[in-house]
């Protein structure tokens, strides 16, 4: 069961380079705007990033959602929503970079 969960995350999402990693809930304490604003200013510099985001209720995802879209990454940014804590190892082993944007 994990060996599928590790070939398939880089392969479903189509990223062939470096991945950025949150794995949190989606407060807004935790910075995740913060984080997608960052993220943004890294993609002015190179397009070869990835960053995915574990975790969240639905009314923040689509939120967050809507703003990389309105930040042109979309197509950078990928919520994955809550994962079972069992596989978040799997998930997390996976990331070049794990971010923590809370301040």
């Amino acid at each position: 069961m994990y060996s599928t969960i590790y070939s398939n995350l880089r392969r479903e999402l189509g990223i062939h380079n470096v991945l950025l990693m949150y794995v949190g809930n989606l407060e807004t304490y935790q910075g995740i705007d913060l984080l997608l604003d960052s993220f943004a200013l890294t993609l002015e510099q190179t397009d070869q990033a990835n960053l995915v985001i574990i975790g969240g209720e639905a009314d923040d995802i689509r939120k967050y959602t809507n703003k990389a879209h309105c930040l042109g990454m979309e197509k950078h940014v990928h919520f994955l929503g809550p994962k079972p804590v069992e596989h978040l190892a799997i998930y997390l082993e996976q990331a070049d970079i794990l971010v923590s944007p809370r301040i």
